[in-house]
């Protein structure tokens, strides 16, 4: 990174935007964790339930973290510390990411490099960032209150068709799933080893800990089956 790029990517204004961005975040965080917990024991949720979900949940964070924190290192390279931070830390998603930093070396011929980032290259990064967020914003804004009153008819206030509703979200969340694991199954590589390892692992963990009721394996049988997933892929590649 040259210092006109240095001086740029840590340049006080970006470190202020990315401080109040990461608060922003902590502070949301927090307001629904406390709004969660209050709902939760409306509907009849124990305290030992929600610690048990919590716990769970903290522990499952545990692998995709360590993958962010790794890619961070390849971002913070290339765009600097602030905007790495400020990117992986209100997304997550190292791929999308990186993937801006090639268009925008692509648009001037470029490898995508430390080296060969330029102020204009840069910014045209961080735009491209940005403007991918734009669905995240928009959709739920647009259509969230559509698919609310579309929920409620079939099985929510008004009392409507409750089974039709349990399929509708089911078909969801394997939609969900379907969405993100398929492609790792099509490139029939040391991905698809991972996913397909790691997916058997999580069945094994399952049944062991229903067999022999081991309770601590329902928070941490999520992230061993990943750790598992990785080092297999790993072996293969």
């Amino acid at each position: 990174m040259s210092q006109e790029v240095r001086q740029l990517a840590y340049s006080p204004l970006l470190w202020i935007v990315t401080i109040v961005a990461i608060l922003l975040v902590l502070f949301l965080a927090t307001y629904y964790l406390i709004k969660g917990v209050k709902v939760a024991k409306t509907l009849g949720v124990t305290n030992t339930q929600i610690k048990d979900a919590m716990k769970t949940s903290s522990i499952a964070s545990i692998g995709p973290s360590i993958v962010i924190m790794i890619g961070m290192i390849s971002l913070l390279v290339m765009v600097g510390a602030p905007t790495a931070w400020m990117r992986l830390s209100v997304i997550g998603d190292i791929t999308q990411e990186l993937m801006a930093v090639g268009f925008a070396t692509d648009a001037y011929g470029l490898t995508a490099t430390a080296e060969v980032i330029t102020p204009e290259i840069f910014q045209i990064a961080v735009f491209l960032m940005a403007a991918a967020c734009i669905g995240y914003i928009g959709v739920p804004v647009i259509f969230c209150t559509s698919f609310e009153k579309m929920l409620n008819k079939l099985g929510g206030k008004s009392g409507g068709n409750s089974k039709l509703m349990n399929m509708l979200a089911s078909a969801a969340i394997l939609g969900c799933y379907a969405y993100i694991d398929v492609p790792y199954l099509l490139s029939k590589d040391a991905s698809t080893i991972a996913m397909l390892v790691g997916f058997v692992a999580m069945l094994i963990l399952q049944w062991i800990q229903q067999k022999f009721k081991i309770k601590w394996l329902i928070a941490w049988g999520f992230l061993i089956a990943m750790f598992i997933g990785m080092i297999a892929g790993v072996i293969v590649a």
